[in-house]
């Protein structure tokens, strides 16, 4: 099995020890979180199923959808890895950690529950969204990412990354408000028309992933060598 394989089976993995977790413990009473991740661990096996033929005739994902001879795969690449462990993931999770504390009190959970539970809430909630953004940059790579990425296509992967966080978010806000009734907004919620789903929630998924993806990814400008002799 291909590394690019693995990591599809890895993800799959993760998801499916938060599956059980969710669905044995009644205690937890995160059934709803459950259906939620079950469906998000069939979605990333069907997409890495797609992909499997393509890796093995030596193609990206973009390349794979495009019919582009075979080109240097991203997941071998250091570049691509060095700054997703060592800034994406770190900056995504500080963000999202502070971003669920703010908007913590526009649920009811802030009014309702002891704090020791409103804690564990936004802990338990910042691990899935590290988890959230970390599978969609994968499957946005997969996607979306061209030949000589970041130094091309970062704004292509930051607009899919960014649609793969928020279209589960939508969903999973639907599905755990109206549908399960695991969480409820408190009146102060502003709720985005059409959509029906929590103002804040929306914007999260909107607005972090593409600054942090741009500030992990993003090279600096290479600096001119100064002339012998130019004054300082």
């Amino acid at each position: 099995m291909k590394l690019g394989s693995l990591l599809f089976v890895a993800v799959f993995a993760v998801c499916a020890l938060v599956v059980s977790k969710y669905a044995t413990v009644p205690a937890l009473a995160m059934q709803g979180y459950a259906v939620v991740w079950g469906l998000g661990s069939l979605a990333i096996l069907a997409l890495g199923a797609l992909f499997a033929p393509a890796e093995r005739r030596g193609l990206s994902g973009a390349a794979a959808l495009s019919g582009h001879q075979p080109r240097a795969l991203w997941y071998r690449d250091r570049g691509f890895w060095r700054p997703f462990f060592r800034r994406f993931l770190p900056a995504i999770a500080v963000a999202n950690l502070l971003w669920e504390v703010a908007q913590l009190p526009l649920y009811t959970l802030w009014a309702e529950a002891p704090r020791g539970f409103a804690a564990y809430a936004v802990l338990h909630c910042t691990v899935g969204d590290i988890l959230i953004a970390g599978s969609a940059l994968l499957a946005a790579m997969c996607l979306a990412a061209p030949r000589g990425f970041p130094r091309r296509g970062l704004a292509r992967v930051a607009v899919a990354a960014t649609l793969l966080g928020l279209g589960y978010t939508v969903f999973s806000e639907w599905l755990n408000t109206a549908v399960r009734d695991s969480w409820a907004y408190a009146p102060a919620m502003p709720i985005v028309p059409l959509l029906g789903v929590g103002l804040t929630p929306f914007l999260q998924w909107l607005v972090l992933p593409p600054l942090v993806l741009y500030a992990a990814f993003r090279r600096p400008a290479a600096r001119r060598p100064t002339p012998a002799g130019a004054s300082r």
